[in-house]
Formats: C-alpha cells, sequence, structure tokens
C-alpha cells in the first residue's frame, strides 16, 4: 500500500492532465474570430519570407516565430477550427504539470498540486489555451523558464542557464509584449542574488555573462520592435482607449473569477452584480487576494522572486496603458497567470485542510459550470465572423455580390465559400491610419499631413460636402459598383464598436466641429464620415433596401439599379 501512496500525486497529476484536455477540448469547436483568422492569414504567407514581409509592411505589432510555428502545423495537420486550436492546447495542458514541478521546486508539493488544479480550471487559462495565438505557448514558456531559472539556483550550472536563456529569447520573437516578463525575471533574480548570494560572486558573474548572451540573441527582435515604434509613430488613428480603473477590475475578475468578463476587451460596461456575480466572482477574488496576502507574508526569498516578477511585468503593462501604448486586456499579461496561481496556492495552503478542500471544489465545481454553461464566448467567436454567412444566406446572397467589411475583411476569407459573397481585403482603419498612404488619400492631403496638419484635415475631410478622397471613391466605383452587375446586390457589414459610426451627417458634421473635437476622436469622427461617403457612392448606382441589426453586425443591403 505503502508503495503505491508514493505515487498518489503522479496519479492525482495525470487526472488533472485528462481534466485539462476534457476541457480544452470540450470548448474547442467555436468559430475562429477576428485575431485567430489574422493568425491563419499570416501563416499561410509562405516561409519565412511571405509572413515576414507581411508583418514588417502591413501588421507592425508582431514579431514572427508564432507564425512560423503555425505555418508548419497547417501543413502537417491541415485547417480544422479544431485541429488549429490544438496548436494552442497542447502548450495549456503541458503548463498544467508544469506548474505542479514550479510549485513544489518553490515551496512544497501540497502547493503543486493546488496551483495545478486552479490551472486545470481557470477559465481565462482554458479558453486562451484553445484560442488561435501565441498566448499559450508564451505561459507555458514562461513558467518552463522559471523552472530552469530555479534549478540554476539550486545547481549554479551551465546547462540550467543555457535552457534559461533558449527560452527566454524564444519569448520576445512569439509575443513582442513577452519581454517584459524577462524585465521582470531579470531584475527580481538579481534582486534576490545580491539580497541573499551576493558573496557567491561567481554564480552572479555567470548569470550576468549569459543575461549578456541573450541580449546579444535578442538584437534583431530590438531592431524590430524599435522598427514597428517608428512605423507606429506615423499612425494618425490608434484604437486604443484611455484607461480607465475599471479595466483593471476587469482584469480581476478574469483572473480569480469562476466566470470570466469581457476576455478579448478591456471592461468597458458597467458590472451587474446580482447574487450569481457575488457567488461565482466576487468571493473567489476575496479568497485569492487573501491568499495572495497569506503568501507574501512568508519569509521566504524564493516567493519574492515571483512576487516581484509578477508585479514588475504587470507594472510596465499597467504603465503602458495608462500611456495608451497598450490595452490592458488579459491576453498581454496572461503569462504570469500560473505564477499568480502558486503565490495563491501557497496561501491557500496556510488555511485548514477541510477549508482548503472545500474552496477547490467550490473553485472547480463553479469553473466548470460556467465554461459549460455560460454562452458569451461562444457569441464572442460566432458573432465575429461566420455569423454573417446566416445574413447572406437568408438573402440569397452568391459569388456575384460584393461585401464591404471595414473591420475583419482581411480575414473573412475563412468563412467564405465557393457561392457566397467576397469582401474585398481592406481593413478601413489600418488604411486610413497611415497618412501617407496613396491608396486613400489624395496628395493635396497627404502633403497637409507632412506639414503636421493632421486635424485640420481630418477637420477638412470630416466637414466637406465631397468624397473622403478622390483615390477612395475610385476605389470603390472600380471595387464594388463596377464588378457588380445590374440586380445583384452590396452589403456594408460593420461590426462592433464600428456601428456607433453609423451616423447621419448633420449629427457628425455638428459634433465634430472643429479640428479640438476631432482629436478628441479621431477614429469616431473619421469612421463616421467614411461610412456615410461609402454608401453615398453605392447609392450613386444602387439603391438601399435594407439597414439590420443582426446581433453584433449591422447590415445595409443596396441593390443596382
Amino acid at each position: 500500500m505503502n508503495k503505491i501512496r508514493k505515487y498518489y500525486p503522479q496519479i492525482f497529476l495525470l487526472l488533472l492532465v485528462l481534466l485539462g484536455l476534457e476541457l480544452r477540448v470540450a470548448v474547442s469547436n467555436v468559430p475562429l474570430w477576428y485575431d485567430e483568422g489574422h493568425s491563419v492569414l499570416v501563416a499561410t504567407k509562405s516561409f519565412p519570407f511571405g509572413i515576414n514581409e507581411f508583418l514588417f509592411t502591413k501588421d507592425f505589432q508582431h514579431t514572427p516565430f508564432y507564425f512560423y510555428f503555425l505555418h508548419f502545423w497547417l501543413k502537417i495537420f491541415g485547417g480544422s477550427e479544431v485541429l488549429m486550436r490544438m496548436s494552442s492546447a497542447i502548450f495549456g495542458i503541458a503548463t498544467i504539470p508544469l506548474t505542479y514541478i514550479v510549485g513544489k521546486k518553490l515551496y512544497d508539493k501540497n502547493v503543486g498540486i493546488i496551483s495545478a488544479i486552479l490551472v486545470t480550471v481557470s477559465p481565462l487559462l482554458v479558453y486562451y489555451s484553445i484560442e488561435i495565438r501565441m498566448y499559450s505557448m508564451v505561459t507555458f514558456l514562461a513558467v518552463l523558464s522559471m523552472n530552469y531559472l530555479l534549478d540554476f539556483d539550486e545547481k549554479a550550472d551551465k546547462k540550467s542557464l543555457i535552457k534559461l536563456v533558449a527560452v527566454n529569447t524564444l519569448i520576445p520573437y512569439l509575443l513582442i509584449g513577452g519581454i517584459v516578463f524577462n524585465i521582470g525575471q531579470l531584475i527580481s533574480y538579481l534582486i534576490y542574488l545580491f539580497v541573499t548570494q551576493k558573496e557567491n560572486v561567481e554564480k552572479i558573474g555567470k548569470f550576468v555573462v549569459y543575461q549578456i548572451y541573450q541580449l546579444i540573441l535578442l538584437v534583431p527582435y530590438f531592431v524590430i520592435a524599435i522598427y514597428y515604434a517608428l512605423k507606429r509613430s506615423d499612425f494618425i488613428m490608434f484604437h486604443i482607449p484611455p484607461f480607465e480603473f475599471m479595466h483593471f477590475i476587469g482584469n480581476l475578475q478574469n483572473y480569480f473569477g469562476t466566470r470570466v468578463g469581457m476576455l478579448f476587451w478591456v471592461n468597458y460596461m458597467p458590472m451587474y452584480i446580482d447574487f450569481i456575480f457575488f457567488v461565482a466572482v466576487i468571493i473567489p477574488i476575496i479568497y485569492f487576494i487573501c491568499a495572495l496576502i497569506r503568501a507574501f507574508k512568508e519569509k521566504n526569498s524564493k516567493l519574492f522572486l515571483i512576487f516581484s516578477t509578477v508585479i514588475i511585468s504587470y507594472s510596465i503593462i499597467l504603465l503602458s496603458a495608462i500611456f495608451r501604448v497598450v490595452v490592458i486586456v488579459p491576453r498581454y499579461t496572461i503569462f504570469i497567470a500560473p505564477f499568480v496561481m502558486i503565490l495563491a496556492g501557497v496561501g491557500f495552503s496556510k488555511l485548514k485542510k477541510w477549508h482548503t478542500v472545500a474552496f477547490l471544489l467550490f473553485f472547480v465545481s463553479f469553473s466548470m459550470f460556467f465554461l459549460f454553461h455560460d454562452d458569451a464566448y461562444f457569441k464572442t467567436k460566432y458573432f465575429a465572423l461566420k455569423d454573417s454567412l446566416n445574413y447572406y444566406q437568408a438573402r440569397q446572397l452568391t459569388s456575384e455580390d460584393k461585401v464591404y467589411r471595414p473591420f475583419a475583411s482581411s480575414v473573412s476569407f475563412i468563412y467564405e465559400y465557393k457561392n457566397t459573397p467576397k469582401a474585398d481585403s481592406f481593413e478601413a482603419l489600418h488604411e486610413f491610419r497611415k497618412p501617407y498612404n496613396a491608396m486613400v488619400y489624395d496628395d493635396n492631403q497627404i502633403a497637409q499631413f507632412k506639414q503636421g496638419l493632421i486635424d485640420e484635415t481630418l477637420f477638412q475631410i470630416v466637414q466637406s460636402d465631397g468624397h473622403v478622397s478622390n483615390r477612395y471613391h475610385e476605389y470603390l466605383v472600380n471595387t464594388y459598383l463596377k464588378p457588380v452587375k445590374s440586380g445583384r446586390f452590396i452589403v456594408m457589414a460593420i461590426y462592433g464598436p464600428d456601428r456607433q459610426a453609423l451616423l447621419d451627417r448633420k449629427d457628425y458634421v455638428a459634433r465634430f466641429n472643429s479640428p479640438e473635437a476631432i482629436k478628441k476622436d479621431r477614429i469616431l469622427s473619421f469612421m463616421a464620415k467614411l461610412f456615410d461617403d461609402t454608401k453615398n457612392t453605392f447609392l450613386e448606382q444602387c439603391k438601399l433596401i435594407e439597414i439590420l441589426n443582426v446581433n453584433d453586425t449591422t447590415y445595409l443591403l443596396f441593390q443596382k439599379k
């Protein structure tokens, strides 16, 4: 019996992995949304030059390694939605036993088990484990990195350092913002070394030397990041809302709640606090915060290392959000989630055994319940792209018709079939945010932008009785009006928040009546004019026969005269 008992942790861990697999497979049969479509769009380019060209000339925000990986995954396993999701799920599942290993090394076996349970069922980690993006892979690598760092701290060997450098070099090349984990870990471990082992000069020197090696390996990354920053500094429109405290509260819900909130964007809606919300969200948040406080009170230098890494990494993202460099959404900080679970695991392990077991049963039960019964996640995915098929089929639209889709047109091909209408790949905001883009702006407008007259030029465009530009009007005529035959259809499909820009001319002209008013919301003011101009251009040769709101999309259906 004793021989079997010593394998209990391994048996329990295996059961957790199987449960983690089941949960991720069970929720994986959902359509792709825009970000995932973007992954597929980039990964289907040629390796490596086609991928690099797209990222460096159109994207300006992602590093390439994840798309290299997905490129070959698609070649081997094909384009099935479930199989594409498995490219991320394998890393999400592998994070479960790895979290146990790190928790055990960091504190003890009980903490390893508790944190592994939390990682297994956390709705945040389950959902992002099946996202066709780099987040699950980066989360796994962050935990693996900490595992190798703990090994080096124990052994002071070159082998662990080489593994650490290899993993930490990969992270920023997979996720451009992943560098904040490297920074947080580096600063935290140097502090840890100088506080606890300052006499061990050889160990400190060895670590510093290998960090210099890593810095050299990251030179191309910094070149890419600087290049992106320079390119993006020219942009005149940014879809980054100002930071609000509610965004941070939304993060707490997504990290600690058994029911997620705004998962893919910042929390901008008031929270409706009812009994279910109190039980599913507020109670777990309180428990986690109390557990983290207990862990913080432990006089354990290695726990300080983890706390410091988490705090520094999150603080960098938080400051970036305050200065409107990024939005503080869960995916940009998800790589710290397993460490938060480990730290909370330390706190939970200090409770009485029955109390710990009761909370874990509560957290597991409620998390699993909402994973299977909360349809908000599925609706977000379905409404983003695939939902439009229902509208096209209900109106009997065919490949003879055209779709104008200012957002997500570049990834609409995923749900376009042989006899469905096609959307031209034209991401409106991506094109118009570039002030020197001769595809959409006229020469006189570009000249004014070069003089720094951004809001003045946009003001002229918004207030004008004419078109946004002659080139944009020509684009609409050549791409939509000329190819569509008499009697056939053009659909304007305006998705999500973009719908608030569907304003009457008198309303947006009155609202944005000065360059100062334009500056306060360049995107809304410009998109209002853009949609109005697009509609009027179509009306030159078409009649508007329907305006219909369906779920998250507004459809304007035009029939060619």
